[in-house]
């Protein structure tokens, strides 16, 4: 699999998370929302990055087999939806920084299994099982 397959897949799913990342958290204008605003901003692009480089690594794994870009997006969908269920994603502010921080670092997990169940149950495999 060429690397700007393998990266173009990785921006479809980590594309997918931000999107809903910032469509849940968009700040409503009351009170102190501009220093919301960049804060919620900021973490969502941390959590854009880290679903990058998850998205990277996990897809790398099913290396065998052929993943639609349909999948990856509702897999980022899905992982965006997860991600908001988790109070330090949704107000940053309230929580201390290295809270955020674990939690960040935290995501890769729930992002890594939902990828890796939806490419393995919605692709079609094209080579020989690798065990490595």
């Amino acid at each position: 699999m060429p690397d700007s397959l393998l990266l173009r897949q990785a921006i479809y799913f980590a594309g997918g998370v931000f999107v809903t990342m910032e469509l849940v958290n968009f700040p409503v204008p009351i009170g102190s929302w501009k220093v919301n605003a960049v804060a919620v901003s900021v973490i969502n692009l941390l959590i854009f990055v880290i679903a990058l480089a998850t998205g990277l690594l996990t897809i790398r794994k099913l290396k065998p087999r052929i993943i639609r870009a349909l999948t990856l997006v509702i897999a980022g969908l899905l992982s965006g939806i997860e991600l908001i269920q988790f109070a330090p994603f949704v107000f940053p502010l309230a929580f201390p920084r290295y809270i955020v921080l674990a939690c960040l670092v935290g995501a890769i997990v729930p992002m890594s299994l939902t990828l890796f169940f939806l490419g393995c149950l919605f692709s079609k495999r094209v080579g020989p099982l690798r065990l490595s």
